[in-house]
């Protein structure tokens, strides 16, 4: 899941087709898509489902967001917030994730 949000965001400060990348959050997998928001079955979304053992909850991004959008040339964001991965079959293991407003990306 961290290496797709830093794959977005390395790829739009790139400026790869002279647009910007983000990440769509949901329970059981993140999509990686390009444009300034997620559309459903965009050609150029890439869909990465989660191992069945894990999910992702409690997502708290910025203004109630499911997506996080990199901006171009900055890498910054709108949607800063956190999310967590955890183990379906012992949901008090978990790793939280953190997206600044910076953009940068950390799991705890």
């Amino acid at each position: 899941v961290v290496s797709v949000l830093n794959e977005a965001r390395s790829t739009t400060l790139s400026s790869l087709n002279a647009s910007q990348y983000g990440v769509k959050v949901d329970p059981t997998q993140v999509t990686l898509f390009k444009g300034s928001s997620y559309s459903v079955g965009a050609p150029d979304n890439v869909l990465n489902t989660l191992d069945s053992s894990v999910g992702i909850r409690n997502i708290s991004l910025a203004g109630g967001a499911t997506q996080v959008v990199f901006d171009r040339l900055t890498g910054r964001t709108g949607e800063s917030g956190t999310f967590e991965l955890y183990l379906i079959n012992d949901p008090t293991s978990s790793s939280t994730i953190s997206v600044s407003g910076s953009g940068i990306i950390e799991a705890n």
